[in-house]
């Protein structure tokens, strides 16, 4: 749990400028799109909600297809809201009315041709 001092540390004055202290106390350059603290000598432990974490890196996560509003409260980074002709289905956007068999996010079937109602 975390003590009410934890955030006057992660503040410390006595690091250089653009500097911040992370967890263990150290003084760092903040990685991008990393959490603050959570950056560690030259990589980040903890990246903000719509990025993924490559190699100590933060990378932005790609917005799912077919998507016009995109939830950023979550770090999948998830579709809220679909664009016209597709419904939003567990974060994805899928054809409106796919038959069976079919790529509910792209309409094409296993043959590469496009499915038919």
């Amino acid at each position: 749990m975390a003590s009410s001092d934890s955030k006057l540390c992660l503040q410390d004055t006595s690091c250089g400028q653009g500097e911040s202290v992370n967890i263990y106390g150290d003084c760092v350059v903040p990685a991008w799109a990393c959490e603050e603290g959570y950056t560690v000598e030259d990589h980040c432990e903890l990246c903000l909600p719509g990025y993924k974490d490559e190699q100590g890196y933060c990378v932005d996560l790609p917005n799912p297809e077919n998507c016009l509003e995109v939830e950023m409260t979550n770090p999948e980074r998830t579709c809220a809201v679909c664009i016209e002709g597709y419904v939003e289905e567990n974060g994805q956007c899928v054809v409106q009315g796919t038959p069976e068999g079919c790529d509910s996010t792209t309409a094409v079937d296993s043959y590469g041709d496009g499915c038919d109602a």
